[in-house]
């Protein structure tokens, strides 16, 4: 094995590792332990990487580098969308993809005029030491606090962002579970929180409910729930579909008939000039119409796209390059949806790790873009061969986007605390079939 491939081999097993593990540490210690553990910790070993005496030492460091990276990353949104309120999730979940696009160009940028590598990774790492004071400026998530059941923080909390917002609070609000007094609050550590919605404070709010339900639950409870699993089966596939279909098709650029740098250049710099509107785009659409329809119609669309760019004849070089950059347009609304959506479907204390093992699957799926690319053409350059990856991407696509009509719709709905608040959750269509079945039911019993 060659250096440039030993280090791309320990870049995707340190992804891999980071996905899973950093996600499962923020969901047993806290969003914020994690992000600044991680940070620093990140910090340290991307700037060492610039004094590395030798090609070995380099991808080390690299290796222990992406398991920071991409548990950064997973652990960041996740604080971030579990601080928003329902109606900002998934604005939330778009931003920070539009900020990861910015970010990528602009590295692009700076890596054009600092030809230096070790100057390059030096600017790039020491910024990251300032992220640790985060930690004195921002709060824990205060869904994860509820989840645990560390009353007294979420209290403690809620009264001093009341103080320094001015906000009046009714009596209610602040009202004991067990009829104490206000003055017995101060001294009470299951003083009832009816709400955290700070910008609009109501009574009967997500947090009511999720103080009077939470329990102490493992993430082995996700594993043990049917439903559940079946749900992390098909967004997991849903993962896999969207990453491999966006990295795929650049992949897959290259093989189109015609010039190999227009299309390579058209999938790669075209796209990176128009992936932010999507985004934009996309935030606006997945509100409207909802994460399921977004997320279906991706894929479905994403789909056919490739199967049009498959089928068109050689001599539409053109045309293929059109529908080879919607399909990628698409796929890219798919893997930012993702992000959003997977959060939403499972419970708050296994939130992180749910959506690490997900994308790890998207990982997976991203590792076997290239593979498909290459093998399935088996090493040959006609015009026919190169059509063979977008048929095949456009049969994954179009099955797990039939397949994710399955998953239950999450707009407007608050995260769910608790294994039996995501197993309430069910898909549209499923719950108006049962409301049918009962109204049958209770017909034939009324005659």
């Amino acid at each position: 094995m060659n250096g440039n491939k030993l280090a791309s081999s320990l870049f995707i097993l340190g992804m891999l590792i980071g996905a899973v593990s950093i996600g499962y540490i923020g969901d047993s210690i806290g969003r914020r332990k994690t992000f600044t553990l991680n940070v620093f910790t990140l910090a340290i070993v991307t700037t060492a990487s610039a004094f590395s005496p030798d090609w070995i030492t380099f991808c080390s460091l690299r290796f222990f580098s992406e398991i920071g990276a991409s548990g950064h990353f997973l652990i960041t949104f996740v604080w971030g969308v579990e601080a928003a309120g329902n109606k900002y999730r998934v604005t939330c979940g778009f931003i920070y993809q539009i900020v990861y696009a910015a970010g990528s160009a602009c590295l692009g940028v700076v890596a054009y005029f600092v030809r230096d590598w070790r100057v390059l990774q030096l600017l790039i790492s020491i910024p990251m030491f300032g992220f640790t004071a985060f930690y004195w400026i921002l709060p824990e998530s205060i869904r994860w606090l509820i989840t645990k059941k560390h009353y007294p923080q979420v209290k403690q909390f809620l009264l001093r962002e009341i103080g320094r917002n001015e906000i009046h609070v009714p009596d209610y609000v602040l009202a004991s579970r067990r009829g104490e007094t206000r003055r017995n609050l101060e001294n009470s550590p299951f003083g009832n929180i009816s709400t955290i919605e700070l910008s609009s404070v109501r009574a009967g709010s997500d947090y009511s409910r999720y103080l009077e339900k939470a329990k102490v639950e493992s993430l082995a409870d996700i594993f043990r729930s049917n439903i559940l699993m079946v749900r992390l089966m098909i967004i997991s596939m849903a993962w896999i579909a969207g990453v491999m279909g966006y990295y795929g098709i650049t992949y897959s650029a290259g093989n189109l008939v015609g010039n190999f740098y227009i299309n390579y250049g058209l999938s790669m710099q075209v796209l990176k000039l128009v992936e932010i509107p999507a985004y934009l785009l996309g935030m606006i659409v997945v509100e409207k119409i909802g994460r399921r329809p977004m997320l279906t119609c991706g894929l479905l669309v994403s789909g056919l796209c490739c199967l049009i760019a498959g089928l068109l004849p050689v001599e539409w070089a053109s045309a293929k390059r059109v529908f080879s950059l919607i399909a990628k347009l698409f796929a890219a609304c798919v893997t930012a949806t993702l992000y959003s959506y997977t959060s939403e479907l499972f419970p708050t204390f296994g939130r992180s790790a749910m959506v690490g093992l997900c994308s790890t699957c998207g990982r997976i799926g991203g590792i076997l873009a290239p593979i498909i690319s290459d093998w399935v053409t088996f090493g040959k350059k006609t015009d026919v061969h190169a059509s063979i990856p977008f048929l095949v991407f456009a049969t994954i696509n179009i099955l797990v986007g039939l397949l994710c009509f399955l998953l239950p719709e999450t707009k407007m709905i608050s995260f769910p605390a608790t294994i039996k608040e995501a197993n309430e959750m069910k898909p549209a269509f499923l719950a108006n079939v049962l409301q049918a079945k009962y109204r049958k039911v209770e017909h034939q019993e009324r005659h």
